[in-house]
């Protein structure tokens, strides 16, 4: 056997050895789910608790301001966290505990919080837990900053973007189907270019007593 060949196989059954073992940590989860051992970070993820007439009023009163907005009228609108939840869940209890994806939405302070998990996921933990905290700020555009925690809590990861690739502000105002990430997808559609001529007129994106705040 070559020394290629050694350096080959001591790189390759490791990392085989590691992802079959992730693949049965991730596997793992969802029978302990199943029986009724939930592990904490799961047992604690908020919920949000919402209905079908609160999410049509909330919905409407979204397209209301946009179409304002694309009309070049001045309209401003306030949404609080439960606003921004039922957009997400739209209109609709999500049960946590059945695979998928969750995010949750907290406004505090000057951020918004954005708390997602994961699961089953190819991890030690059999799932995958992060926090955003987005920031807005006006340099000589509209910019988002996030701070990107991965559940270890050791220092986060900034990114600091342009408010025309916030994928939260992009699915607020109806240019994407998801409020985690803005696909390429997305950015060809339609409803997004409406997101750009509505950025294109903001004179307020801003966290405020407990609301999100966004104005032409």
């Amino acid at each position: 056997m070559t020394l290629l060949n050694k350096l080959f196989l001591a790189i390759v059954i490791p990392t085989a050895l590691y992802v079959i073992v992730l693949c049965f940590k991730a596997g793992a989860i969802v029978s302990d789910v199943e029986k009724g051992k939930i592990p904490k970070q799961l047992a604690e993820f908020p919920t949000h608790e919402t209905s079908k007439d609160f999410y049509d009023r909330t919905k409407r009163k979204m397209e209301n301001f946009v179409d304002s907005a694309l009309e070049d009228r001045k309209a401003e609108i306030e949404l609080n966290e439960a606003e921004i939840n039922t957009l997400y869940t739209q209109g609709i209890f999500l049960d946590k505990y059945k695979r998928g994806t969750y995010l949750h939405y907290e406004i505090e302070e000057d951020k918004i919080v954005e708390k997602m998990i994961v699961y089953p996921f190819p991890s030690m933990t059999g799932y995958v837990y992060k926090e955003k905290w987005i920031y807005f700020f006006t340099d000589t555009q509209f910019q988002e900053k996030n701070l990107v925690f991965d559940g270890s809590w050791t220092e986060p990861h900034e990114i600091i973007i342009l408010i025309s690739h916030s994928p939260l502000i992009s699915f607020i105002l109806g240019g994407s189907r998801s409020s985690e990430y803005l696909r390429t997808h997305d950015r060809k559609t339609v409803e997004y270019q409406k997101v750009l001529k509505i950025i294109e007129n903001l004179k307020k994106v801003e966290i405020q007593n407990g609301y999100l705040i966004i104005g032409t």
